[in-house]
Parts: structure tokens; C-alpha cells; sequence
């Protein structure tokens, strides 16, 4: 796996714990085999789908691989769920208190991380997160999702390059955009200096 794009999934409060890290690799695989099963995809099904061979989707299914940020966004595109419902558990209520303690990040070794802000709520996918990437950090590109779903991102810090379909546009501080993500979409900071964005996703669940 190549280092530029390994990733780790922690607890905002534990990044620092390889244990809780562990913990949460054995869920994700857990996670992910319950959506896949849920479709009555077998892993061929999904392999295909996602463009993730079958021996590395069995390994993330079993905790025994860790996912790149770009192969963990394929596998949810392919099963029609947000990152964040394969990385938490559902939450119940008509308000859910998310404490910093219980955020989700998604590290990459480029330099970037995705802080997660929203719970999983049942039949909802829906997304809130905090981006940061470091200076002229390439994230690289991110598959179409599926039709209906849209992202909507405000800069508060730097500047953001967002690339739809091999269009670019370059936000810089207090500047946001909305779009359709039914398109590959990538992200690069283009500057030397530190970027703090925003990120709100939606979109419906395909059927099981």
C-alpha cells in the first residue's frame, strides 16, 4: 500500500491511541460487510462496483488491511452510503449531543484529515465535516457518487482548488460551493499556507 495514502481512523479525543485505532478498523470491516450483505452483494459484486479487488475488500472486512481514503470513498459510493455511516454506529433521537470526544477523523499521510461533525442517524445520509489540509496538499480525485447526492463547501481558511469533471474553481477565505457529486471531484490546496474548510453532503440510500 503506498504511503501517500494511508489512512487512520480515530476518535477525535484518541488520536494518539494505536488500540482505538485497531477498534476501529475491526468495525469498519464489520460495517462494511453488513451493508454489503444488506444488498446481497457477494464480494465480486462489490469489487466490481467499487474497483477494489476482491482480496484487499476482504481484508478491510476482516480489520486485517487499512483502507486509503480513496478506496474507503469508493466503497461507499459502490454501496450508496457516506464514509460516515460505514465509520460510526446509528444514533437514535430527536437530538443527538456529538461531543468532540465521539467525532470521527480520517488522517491521510499526504496531509490532510476529515473531521466527521454529524451522527449517522437511521435512514438518513446525510454528512457535516471540518477538512484541513496542509500546504500544496493534492488529495487527489474522489469517484462519482450516485445520483442525488450534492456538497456543499465553505472555505474559512486559505484557499481550496475543487475540481468537477476536469473543471477547477479556486475558493479562497469565506468562499463556498455547491454541487452535484454525481461527477470525479478532487481537492488541492495550492497554497503555502494552511486550508480550514467545511463540508455538508446529502443524498438517499439506494435500496436495499
Amino acid at each position: 500500500m503506498s504511503q501517500r495514502y494511508s489512512v487512520f481512523m480515530t476518535s477525535a479525543s484518541h488520536e494518539n491511541d494505536p488500540g482505538r485505532d485497531r477498534l476501529s478498523m475491526t468495525a469498519l470491516g464489520a460495517r462494511i460487510r453488513t451493508e454489503r450483505q444488506l444488498r446481497r452483494l457477494s464480494l465480486e459484486d462489490l469489487a466490481r462496483s467499487s474497483e477494489v479487488s476482491r482480496s484487499m475488500l476482504s481484508a478491510i472486512e476482516l480489520g486485517a488491511k487499512v483502507p486509503t481514503v480513496l478506496v474507503l470513498d469508493r466503497i461507499a459510493v459502490a454501496l450508496g452510503v457516506s464514509v460516515s455511516r460505514l465509520l460510526d454506529e446509528e444514533r437514535e433521537g430527536r437530538a443527538i449531543h456529538l461531543p468532540v470526544a465521539a467525532q470521527r477523523v480520517v488522517s491521510d499521510a499526504a496531509g490532510w484529515r476529515r473531521k466527521i461533525t454529524s451522527p449517522v442517524v437511521h435512514g438518513l445520509d446525510f454528512e457535516t465535516g471540518r477538512l484541513e489540509f496542509d500546504p500544496l496538499v493534492d488529495a487527489g480525485e474522489f469517484a462519482p457518487h450516485h445520483k442525488g447526492w450534492i456538497e456543499h463547501i465553505t472555505v474559512e481558511r486559505g484557499q481550496l482548488e475543487i475540481t468537477l469533471a476536469g473543471q477547477a474553481y479556486l475558493l479562497g477565505e469565506g468562499d463556498a460551493l455547491y454541487f452535484e457529486s454525481d461527477v470525479i471531484h478532487a481537492f488541492r490546496n495550492p497554497g503555502r499556507s494552511k486550508t480550514v474548510a467545511f463540508i455538508v453532503m446529502s443524498g438517499g440510500r439506494r435500496p436495499l
